[in-house]
């Protein structure tokens, strides 16, 4: 039997990235983009069936990650959970 790999290691963990966006450095969104892009992609483009549409709500949805973060509002679930929920409700939405 194969031994599972270990499970990635960020370079910098969630919680420093939010403290980042919560003081206004927007240029942390790339990261978040890299680390949780294409999950959110695969969330939104499962409910939709459309690239275009999956692709705005992956957008959309770091948009309210961003301001929930700089309103102090993103101290509850981990951010990944935050985003993927975020995007399953846009994606909801969007129908």
């Amino acid at each position: 039997m194969a031994l599972a790999p270990p499970p990635a290691r960020f370079d910098v963990p969630d919680t420093l990235l939010l403290k980042r966006l919560a003081r206004g450095d927007t240029g942390v969104l790339d990261r978040i983009r890299r680390r949780y892009g294409l999950t959110l992609y695969a969330i939104a483009y499962e409910a939709l069936m459309d690239a275009r549409r999956a692709a705005e709500v992956v957008e959309k949805a770091l948009e309210e990650c961003a301001r929930a973060a700089g309103e102090s509002l993103m101290n509850g679930p981990s951010l990944f959970s935050q985003l993927a929920t975020t995007a399953k409700r846009l994606s909801r939405d969007s129908d």
